[in-house]
């Protein structure tokens, strides 16, 4: 079921979870001589065989290794499997992997500036936040947030709806008192002020929490939620008109 608000009195914040990702890339990165053959590990946390897996990272890898005619060649870890979510940043930084992508939301404190774009109205779609995103970083606003790595691009997720399991919410009111998912601090102030208990967790650990009735939704875009097979369980979806 979808529910849409129209009562300016009675208006969910729009956007709930436009989470800002980020491509970083160790500055410890030498170039290889060209005897030799370099790997790259690339550390995501999207689950492996997913289209943003398949179609972003792995089409990447391909890419790379064809450019550089098999001097480089690129090893992508989805899934959480090489580090962790709230790890991905600074396993760039360390040299653990060398290219991360994550949200910037699972490092709480650590993108204050970046995080600009996860406020309602700033942007309304993944394609018009990633371009906000982007020129901020190429214009230089918070590009000392990167100090330690050298971004290879940013972008957004497209916007967040409301998704719960057993509860279809219409109103602010109907939040009140829901364990809710909330994917960065932002979001969960958010929710706090509406009512709601924000329960932090990265999005590849939604589904068992879910299932197991540890939140009782979650706040996401459409294609996270097929992704990480949020679908399945959660049987009520609210999407929130723009502002």
């Amino acid at each position: 079921m979808t529910s849409n608000q129209d009562n300016d009195n009675e208006k969910i914040p729009t956007h709930l979870a436009k989470a800002t990702l980020f491509g970083v890339f160790a500055f410890s990165f030498v170039a290889p001589a060209v005897e030799a053959s370099t790997t790259l590990r690339v550390a995501h946390v999207w689950p492996g065989g997913s289209m943003i897996d398949r179609e972003l990272f792995q089409a990447w890898a391909e890419s790379v290794e064809e450019a550089s005619n098999g001097e480089l060649k690129v090893e992508v870890f989805p899934s959480q499997t090489l580090a962790k979510s709230a790890q991905t940043y600074e396993s760039a930084v360390s040299g653990i992997a060398d290219i991360g992508a994550s949200a910037q939301g699972y490092t709480a404190g650590r993108f204050p500036l970046t995080q600009v774009v996860e406020l309602p109205g700033v942007s309304a779609s993944a394609r018009q936040g990633a371009c906000i995103l982007q020129s901020l970083y190429d214009q230089g606003y918070f590009e000392q947030e990167y100090a330690d790595t050298r971004p290879l691009f940013l972008f957004t997720t497209g916007p967040g709806y409301l998704h719960t399991k057993n509860q279809l919410i219409e109103t602010p009111a109907d939040l009140e008192g829901l364990r809710l998912r909330r994917p960065t601090p932002v979001v969960g102030d958010m929710f706090e002020r509406l009512g709601a208990q924000a329960v932090g967790m990265p999005a590849p650990d939604v589904f068992t929490s879910m299932q197991r009735g540890v939140v009782d939704g979650l706040s996401f875009n459409w294609e996270g939620m097929k992704t990480f097979r949020l679908n399945e369980l959660a049987q009520y979806h609210t999407e929130v008109p723009p502002v």
